[in-house]
């Protein structure tokens, strides 16, 4: 996450303390909240990994950014992706980013990997392979395994993969997506910890038309850095930011989107979450807007809006059920939840987490996300040191933290 700007704690302090009743309700900033970074450009539909990296993990397997100390001699920026698979069970984990259409020629890909200090991978791969996906089934164009010696723990190499489409390919015209992947089971080099990682900076793309010369293609967060919202998925499903052609429904707040796309009758979720503040006692109140994509409207699924306790592990505090037809495909619907800290709960001092997820077997249904605002009416009411003590807490919130996906 990034940074808020110590102007933006001041205007909390003074002016988003308000006074309903009895009692103080405080505005906690919500990073991204009108889901407008990255910038993205417009498209005709909800479309994962545009713009940013997806996440995938399961049976163990792990995937994130973070920032290492020291840093690696030759990295870009402050923090790095990572993928991990544990000693105790085959998994994986994965990046991918659907990052241009398919035209006839070759595409390279290029990403700087080492093995992670004290979690050197001893068996499995670093892979890179490449995808055709549209709306539907997704076609595997290949796959390229870069074996453990190609890296070190003490630097970044570079690692390159290619594919090339031929002319009349069925595949022109889809979108291609990389995919960065560690499968497999492996303790590492410090098998107490049963850890295997590597980590990624500086992924960059060329296109190379025939009989012609290599092209750059911009890939979205290509240094790892921190998005607000996480989002991962699974099976085929997506999450992540959009930009329609026009403004999607009426109230629409800014350019841009957050959606949950569902895209297999077999079942799996997709999901947009944040850690956003330290859990102190009081309520919080959680409102946003919700919509359904026109076209893609669930027939079966609900959406839920949960709230989370992170570190130490991740808690399930609060899971809020809104079934099919609480929203609309004609304008956003405000919905509201609240969560009550009681003194004493020993998830005080912990990570606050916003989950937005929809899981289920639905082939088609989109679910749109706009405005996302955040209320804190504190027990106690607050002294103004209080106060700022929240404010400066929330507006500095997650610098220098490990955000991960586990599954």
């Amino acid at each position: 996450m990034k940074m808020r700007q110590l102007a933006f704690a001041v205007a909390m302090i003074c002016g988003a303390a308000m006074v309903t009743g009895d009692a103080f309700a405080i505005d906690i900033p919500v990073n991204n909240a009108l889901f407008d970074s990255p910038t993205l450009p417009a498209t005709s539909a909800p479309t994962d990994g545009r713009g940013s990296w997806g996440l995938a993990a399961w049976s163990g397997g792990d995937v994130g950014t973070y920032s290492p100390a020291p840093p690696f001699p030759s990295q870009d920026g402050n923090n790095v992706g990572f993928l991990s698979v544990s000693g105790t069970q085959a998994g994986g984990a994965a990046f991918f980013q659907d990052v241009t259409r398919i035209q006839e020629g070759t595409y390279s890909v290029t990403v700087d990997v080492a093995r992670e200090p004290g979690a050197e991978p001893t068996t499995v791969p670093f892979k890179i392979n490449f995808e055709a996906v549209d709306f539907g089934p997704f076609a595997f164009l290949g796959t390229n395994d870069f074996l453990v010696g190609s890296f070190n723990s003490t630097d970044l190499t570079s690692a390159t993969a290619t594919v090339t489409i031929p002319n009349g390919s069925a595949n022109i015209g889809q979108y291609l997506r990389p995919v960065l992947l560690v499968e497999g089971q492996d303790a590492g080099s410090v098998p107490a910890n049963s850890r295997a990682t590597y980590n990624l900076d500086n992924v960059r793309m060329d296109y190379t038309p025939p009989a012609g010369t290599p092209e750059p293609v911009v890939v979205g967060q290509h240094l790892f850095d921190p998005l607000a919202w996480q989002r991962p998925a699974s099976l085929g499903n997506s999450a992540g930011e959009y930009k329609p052609l026009a403004p999607a429904l009426p109230n629409q707040v800014g350019d841009q989107l957050g959606f949950i796309a569902l895209r297999n009758s077999g079942g799996g979720f997709g999901a947009l979450f944040q850690d956003v503040t330290t859990i102190a006692e009081g309520t919080y109140t959680w409102t946003i807007g919700v919509a359904y994509d026109s076209g893609s409207e669930p027939t079966s699924t609900p959406f839920k809006l949960n709230f989370e306790a992170v570190g130490g592990g991740t808690s399930l505090l609060s899971e809020n059920i809104f079934p099919v037809g609480s929203a609309n495909s004609t304008s956003f619907t405000d919905v509201s939840v609240s969560l009550t800290i009681p003194a004493g709960s020993a998830d005080i001092g912990r990570d606050l987490r916003l989950v937005m997820v929809a899981d289920g077997q639905e082939a088609g249904a989109t679910y749109l996300f706009d405005n996302v605002r955040l209320d804190f009416a504190p027990v106690p009411e607050p002294t103004s040191a209080v106060l700022s003590i929240i404010a400066f807490g929330a507006v500095g919130y997650g610098r220098s933290r490990r955000f991960t996906l586990q599954c």
